[in-house]
């Protein structure tokens, strides 16, 4: 299983396990938007999980689109 299979695996599990929440109406963007990327940060060198996680989080926020609901 190549590291992108698992990869897919684990954000697949998470988002079954996850999902009600990911989508509830009642939560806001910006929630919806960190526990991903809070998710994603088993995959980034312990160091650097602060840094990488504000970067990503900032990115998300300035190129959002408006017309789509995460």
């Amino acid at each position: 299983m190549s590291i992108f299979d698992k990869i897919n695996k684990r954000l697949s599990d998470n988002l079954y396990r996850h999902g009600h929440y990911l989508t509830a109406p009642h939560a806001k963007d910006h929630d919806k938007i960190v526990e991903m990327v809070d998710d994603l940060m088993e995959f980034v060198k312990e160091d650097a999980k602060k840094d990488v996680r504000g970067k990503v989080i900032n990115l998300i926020r300035r190129h959002k689109r408006h017309d789509v609901e995460i």
